[in-house]
């Protein structure tokens, strides 16, 4: 098992004042994977990791054999359906962008202090996680913004016209989100593909926030294991607009 973070996560030193692209991210990620001896890729991300999975499965299809994705899956902006998914995305991604240019420019008061005002529980995304990383929770006593840059070079580069938008990926693709947030990180027809397949792809949803590999450590595992071995778990599948549905046996 190998475990990458991104640089600036975690402790991985990030020096560039900037930040990295996608490309220079999806490089690194590639030298890391092939410095390791290793046979079937089966690559597991979640939140930014899942979106650099999906970009990673984009620029190497054949080299990774199953994908995982938690929380995170393909969209585009085209496949939208509520004022949440057009609204509350766009505009906590741009503040954390924004905080991220306060930062590097030496206002990280300035950043600290819009950032304690934010109303995350009225207008974030994830107004419901009884569990989070301890990662997660130690940034939230004291965040470092200069692990925002991921929002600073997606949004400088839509606004640019130079994003690389990932293909919806071609292999095998396990996705498992969480129901109990203020917006998805899919779309309905993300998952209509991945029922339409007969590759063992499936989706699964989760009674949970985003960090479901915290808050629902037994089952996001058990989905891992299944799909990694080519079984079925009890698992199900509950439509984006209808989050009340009950799993059925």
């Amino acid at each position: 098992v190998l475990k990458l973070a991104l640089p600036g996560y975690e402790g991985a030193p990030v020096s560039e004042k900037w930040g990295l692209s996608f490309k220079v991210l999806i490089e690194k990620m590639h030298d890391a994977v092939e410095a390791q001896p290793h046979g079937d890729l089966f690559l597991v991300a979640h939140d930014w990791g899942a979106y650099l999975g999906l970009l990673y499965a984009d620029k190497h299809p054949t080299e990774v054999a199953k994908l995982a994705l938690l929380d995170i899956g393909h969209q585009k902006m085209s496949d939208k359906q509520s004022l949440a998914e057009y609204v509350v995305g766009p505009t906590y991604q741009l503040f954390l962008a924004w905080c991220f240019v306060m930062d590097a420019i030496g206002l990280r008061p300035v950043a600290w202090l819009a950032n304690a005002l934010f109303p995350w529980q009225t207008i974030g995304p994830c107004n419901h996680e009884t569990v989070l990383p301890t990662g997660v929770m130690e940034w939230m006593a004291k965040p470092d913004f200069r692990t925002c840059y991921p929002y600073f070079v997606l949004w400088t580069d839509l606004l640019l016209g130079r994003a690389w938008l990932p293909a919806m990926p071609s292999m095998p693709t396990l996705f498992i989100y969480g129901t109990r947030k203020r917006m998805m990180f899919h779309t309905d027809r993300f998952l209509a593909e991945l029922r339409e397949r007969t590759d063992g792809s499936r989706s699964v949803a989760l009674d949970c926030g985003h960090f479901l590999q915290a808050q629902k450590p037994d089952e996001v595992a058990a989905e891992l294991t299944s799909f990694f071995e080519g079984r079925r778990t009890r698992s199900f599948h509950i439509p984006h607009e209808a989050e009340e549905a009950s799993p059925k046996p």
